[in-house]
């Protein structure tokens, strides 16, 4: 409580490390609930009393030889949840439940692997660009239903993205270039 200092509610531990996603808070089934993904799990509490509502195990490659860092904040639309974090994991395409109390994997997509940089969804596409290795990445565009490629191009390097008034500016990582494309 920030008047006085009192605990008001608590989350159970889900026993995993964190992620450095920023989380997101959503309105589905009737309730505020806060979605984030750790290192091994996409998740959602019940932001009225810290309840765990669901938690999804992410599939990693088998050979993984080190921790994800996970930092790409997840987008929402409809009942579906989009997540991707670079490393060869890929995207996933999470529904949840009308009762908001579970959420499947949808599909999954290996396209648009985002290291960091975020993700944006413009008129039911999400683009952004995939992680090839820590020094390159393509830019993408894949169908927000299916997971479909849409197109994947080259440019200068991977990086950051926002859309504003019908325009995607993006931001290479490497040497600083900055695009606009409608």
């Amino acid at each position: 409580n920030k008047t006085n200092g009192n605990l008001i509610w608590k989350s159970a531990s889900l026993d995993d490390k964190p992620g450095y996603v920023s989380p997101i808070l959503i309105e589905n089934a009737g309730m505020k609930v806060i979605i984030n993904v750790s290192l091994n799990h996409v998740f959602a509490v019940d932001a009225s009393n810290g309840d765990i509502l669901w938690k999804v195990a992410l599939p990693k490659p088998a050979d993984l030889k080190w921790d994800l860092i996970m930092c790409v904040t997840p987008l929402y639309h409809n009942g579906m949840i989009y997540v991707t974090g670079g490393y060869d994991i890929g995207g996933l395409m999470f529904k949840v439940a009308d009762d908001g109390k579970s959420a499947n994997i949808l599909w999954t997509d290996n396209v648009l692997d985002v290291h960091h940089g975020g993700v944006v969804m413009v008129d039911g596409y999400i683009y952004g660009s995939n992680w090839l290795n820590n020094s390159t990445g393509n830019w993408c565009c894949i169908d927000w239903n299916t997971g479909k490629k849409m197109w994947e191009e080259k440019w200068n390097c991977k990086g950051s993205i926002i859309s504003a008034e019908g325009m995607l500016y993006i931001y290479d990582e490497k040497k600083g270039n900055v695009g606009l494309l409608k």
